[in-house]
């Protein structure tokens, strides 16, 4: 040993208690203790390199200042009492106890039968859950700091308990989550790994959450919060549907920095008395919240804005997150368009290596976070956004094991309304096998296979000229020719073939030209029937159009309706029409019709009532148009043949074929 006396490392005072205090290596446990990494280290080191520079450790931050151990005791944030059931606030929520054996160690016993508090907060651990951290072996080390005797105290200023909880708080989000934002149902398999992704998430990412699942609690405040606390020169933008939704996040954070516990763990971020303090610190457009930081900046540390109103003008943030951009007030196809292209101008007010998350649940197929999961990159075609799905069943199928809701929650939610469920939990508006209008019901048909006698309806829904008017956009127009078989089954419904068909936004010129070529194209059409909604004169300005072309159609003649809603809802309209017919196979298409044209009804039927409903809502109306129409029963030659028919039948061949006598 080169003749040299190796430095006795001073012991931190033991707990009062006589109990085996653990030995933790900092290789397996890198929140260690100061002593025990200092005794094992081959040359000895001041606890101060040892936070600093450490060797295996690396979720030790480089403090911006040491903060040295308070002149008077504190109010204790933590006890640990032996074994004890631990009684949450919520009695909702009830979770099993250690259900592991305990081994014959005492130690081992010691360390995870039992209930400890931190803050305020009860803490048992779960045996399902792979926590990042042993909370028991971080109680007892910073029970043996807290009992060191003023000697250690002042040649370890940096060893207290403070020091110790603010790591825990800088690099375990679920410790944030429950022992700071104190939410007992943060105990759970689920929130413990959904809280591992998130705070080692560097990408752009679209978080997709089931309801009820703390996504606004883990992500859009618990990790805002810490990025905070990791590093006060961020500026976060918080942005929302509208600004009070922004505010309401914005204020829980500001109640965070307002606590005690993290007031003592971050004297040189957060304020004393941030309301007398702080340069800001309130919910005005001009305000926000400003922690302690070196640099000078326009933007507050946190602020709040609506994405359909009140948008930032010059701010660039190095952080944007977007909770709930979209709510179930706000889906109509304009708002819905609004903010799609707000989201887009809000990317560029960030800072050159800005990240933006975007938290949120599907309400519908063309919603704003669809828009978001489909952007790529324009160059190669990546998506741009990592999207992370958390559905409320652990497979995501409608009747699968809860992730996290409790079972008898999870079916109350499944026994509801079936399509808020699809969307808020599966994350699916339509899983297949689900749909009201089943795509695959619609018969494709050859030219051949079509009966010899159909009667003829051409419909119209019309959609306004495209870009009239400056506050929405116009729906698409669509039109079609539908061949009827004028016969009814045992239900009176009669089988019907799309034989002609345009879905298409377009110019009204363009549209009206376009009816006219599919009318005279398809030959001799018993009826036109155009929808009319307000103020419209479409039909006025069709019924001149094919009066140029000799084709002439009027009220007066019987060849031409008006369709109208009838005080209708169009969901209710187009469900009632045609959801037993096109599952019961009366509904066809000719196998020419254009392809883009088919599969938008197609698509139109497998997102409904999510999604576009322009076809749909034509061909509902045909069945308003057959009440006037007294169609028979399905002809002699397609019924069974009775006994006598098929003798009569049989006799009349025989005659043609061998005279009348073979009769």
């Amino acid at each position: 040993m080169n003749g040299k006396r190796k430095t006795k490392i001073p012991k931190l005072g033991s707990p009062a208690q006589a109990r085996p205090t653990p030995r933790l290596d900092p290789i397996t446990n890198p929140l260690a203790s100061a002593e025990d990494f200092l005794a094992q280290s081959p040359s000895p080191l001041t606890a101060e390199q040892v936070i600093f520079k450490p060797t295996e450790a690396r979720f030790f931050k480089p403090f911006v200042k040491p903060i040295p151990a308070p002149n008077s005791k504190p109010e204790p944030l933590l006890t640990s009492t032996a074994t004890q059931p631990v009684h949450h606030p919520s009695q909702i929520w009830k979770y099993p106890t250690l259900s592991e054996p305990l081994s014959g160690d005492p130690e081992t016993n010691f360390l995870y039968d039992r209930v400890i508090e931190i803050n305020g907060m009860p803490f048992q651990r779960r045996s399902d859950c792979k926590y990042k951290f042993s909370y028991y072996k971080c109680v007892d080390e910073i029970d043996c700091i807290r009992n060191a005797s003023p000697i250690e105290r002042e040649k370890f200023p940096l060893m207290n308990e403070m020091n110790y909880f603010r790591n825990l708080v800088l690099y375990d989000l679920w410790f944030f989550v429950y022992f700071v934002m104190k939410n007992p149902l943060a105990n759970h398999p689920f929130i413990v790994e959904a809280c591992k992704e998130v705070e080692n998430e560097t990408e752009d990412s679209l978080e997709v959450w089931a309801r009820d699942h703390l996504k606004t609690t883990i992500i859009s405040v618990g990790r805002q919060a810490q990025k905070v606390l990791n590093d006060p020169e961020k500026r976060i933008g918080l942005f929302s549907a509208s600004r009070p939704l922004a505010i309401r996040i914005q204020n829980v954070i500001k109640s965070l920095f307002e606590s005690e516990f993290l007031i003592r763990c971050f004297p040189d971020i957060l304020w004393q008395d941030a309301s007398k303090e702080a340069p800001k610190w309130s919910e005005s457009p001009e305000g926000g919240l400003i922690v302690k930081r070196k640099g000078v900046y326009k933007e507050a540390t946190i602020s709040s804005w609506g994405l359909m109103e009140g948008m930032p003008t010059g701010d660039h943030y190095t952080d944007i997150l977007m909770d709930d951009i979209i709510t179930q007030d706000y889906q109509t196809p304009e708002i819905i368009e609004k903010v799609c292209n707000n989201f887009d101008m809000a990317e560029n007010i960030g800072t050159r290596d800005r990240q933006i998350t975007v938290v949120g649940t599907f309400y519908r197929h063309d919603d704003p976070l669809v828009y978001i999961m489909n952007k790529v990159d324009v160059e190669t075609g990546a998506k741009v956004f990592k999207v992370r799905k958390k559905t409320a069943t652990i497979d995501g199928t409608f009747s699968g094991p809860s992730a996290f809701l409790p079972e008898k929650a999870l079916k109350r939610k499944r026994n509801g309304n079936v399509y808020f469920y699809m969307c808020q939990q599966l994350l699916d508006p339509t899983p297949r096998g689900k749909e009201k209008l089943n795509r695959d019901h619609l018969i494709t048909v050859k030219k051949e296979e079509l009966p010899t006698k159909l009667y003829k309806f051409m419909l119209v829904d019309g959609a306004g000229d495209v870009g009239r008017r400056k506050d929405r956009t116009a729906d698409a127009w669509a039109m079609m020719v539908v061949g009827v078989e004028p016969y009814r089954d045992d239900h009176g419904i009669s089988r019907i073939y799309i034989l002609d068909l345009v879905i298409e936004d377009m110019e009204l010129v363009k549209a009206q030209q376009m009816a006219v070529d599919m009318y005279c194209r398809n030959g001799r059409i018993l009826k036109l029937a155009i929808e009319k909604v307000g103020m419209s004169t479409t039909e006025i300005h069709l019924c001149g159009a094919l009066r140029a072309k000799k084709r002439f159609v009027s009220l007066e003649s019987g060849n031409l309706q008006i369709l109208n809603p009838g005080g209708r809802s169009k969901q209710y309209r187009i469900e009632s029409a045609l959801s037993w017919p096109l599952s019961n196979g009366k509904i066809h298409i000719l196998d020419s019709v254009p392809v883009q044209h088919s599969e938008r009804l197609r698509m139109e039927m497998e997102k409904f009532p999510a999604w576009k409903d322009d076809g749909l809502d034509g061909l509902s109306y045909v069945y308003d148009l057959l009440k006037t129409y007294r169609f028979g029963d399905i002809p002699a030659d397609e019924k069974p043949e009775s006994f006598y028919d098929r003798a009569f039948r049989q006799a009349q061949e025989r005659a043609n074929k061998y005279g009348w006598i073979a009769v």
